[in-house]
This record gives structure tokens, C-alpha cells and sequence, in this order.
């Protein structure tokens, strides 16, 4: 993102490129909504294998903007959330087996961004509100963000369901 944002200005006829008057690459504040507006649709196993890739593909990709930007000094922008959204309904939903497809996409973020998440766990990186509240089944747990109790019972989980992951 950061490379992204050094880009020059797109011009066209001598003006500067806008959408919704936010200026291409320099302002990331419209790719984070583009980004969030991704989780919305969210996908499940009853969806087709081109809805399922393509869910894959955006959280693959999120986690490696959160790998990278993270090892910026400055962290910009901040995308981290999207890893606890994706791997808590994976992981947390349920005791059970989660959809595979909600397995997929968190295993996905762990694998391309395990080391940034374990350096948010160890800044015990919090989030506003319930943004980042675990789910009913840890509701005992004060979990606001990234900590290293929440980083074990995520691998705990995660290992459990080895040889059952897949791309779609």
C-alpha cells in the first residue's frame, strides 16, 4: 500500500484522477472501504467454487498487506482486523467443524501472515468496541485484538483440522 501511495497522480486532460473526490493511490481511506465492502460477502460452503477462490483470494491478500505493511514503521494502513474477522469465524465460531470455506480462508490468512499476527499478539494490539470481541464460546475471555492466549487456541484449533484444508 505504501508503494501504492508513493505512485504519481494519474492525469487525464491536465486533472488529477478522483473518485468520489479522493485522489487514485493517494488515499487509502477508499481502498479499506473497497476492502470491507469484500467481507460483506463473506462465503460459505453452499457458495459456488468461483465465489469461494474468490474469498480466498481477498483474504490471501489481505493478510499480505498486513504481513508487509506491517513491517513498515508505520503500519499503514492498519488491516489487521480483517485477519481476526476471517480467522475467528473460522475458529471460534463453533466447537464443531467450522465450513470449510471459512476454514479455508482463515488457514490462508495464518500462512501469509503469521508473523505479523504473532508481533500484533505480543503488542496485545486492540481494537475499539466488539470490533474484535471473541465469540460466544470464549466468552469468558476478555480478547479485544491480538494476544498470545487467543494466537494458541487459534493454532490449538487450527491443528485439528490438518489435512481437511484446501484452496477452494
Amino acid at each position: 500500500m505504501i508503494e501504492l501511495q508513493k505512485r504519481p497522480d494519474i492525469e487525464k486532460h491536465g486533472r488529477v484522477c478522483a473518485v468520489q473526490d479522493r485522489t487514485v493511490w493517494q488515499d487509502s481511506r477508499m481502498f479499506r472501504c473497497q476492502l470491507r465492502e469484500g467481507w460483506n460477502g463473506a462465503a460459505s460452503d453452499n457458495d459456488g467454487k468461483g465465489v469461494r477462490q474468490a474469498w480466498n483470494n481477498i483474504n490471501a491478500f489481505a493478510a499480505q498487506l498486513v504481513a508487509t505493511s506491517h513491517s513498515q514503521s508505520q503500519d499503514k494502513p492498519d488491516l489487521s482486523l480483517y485477519c481476526i474477522w476471517t480467522v475467528r469465524t473460522a475458529l471460534e465460531d463453533s466447537d464443531d467443524q467450522p465450513e470449510h470455506a471459512a476454514l479455508s480462508a482463515g488457514s490462508l490468512c495464518s500462512i501469509n501472515a503469521a508473523p505479523a499476527i504473532w508481533n500484533l499478539c505480543g503488542q496485545e494490539a486492540t481494537f475499539d468496541g466488539k470490533l474484535a470481541k471473541p465469540r460466544s464460546q470464549y466468552g469468558s475471555d476478555k480478547w479485544r485484538g491480538f494476544t498470545r492466549d487467543r494466537w494458541r487456541s487459534w493454532n490449538k484449533k487450527l491443528r485439528g483440522f490438518q489435512g481437511q484444508i484446501s484452496n477452494v
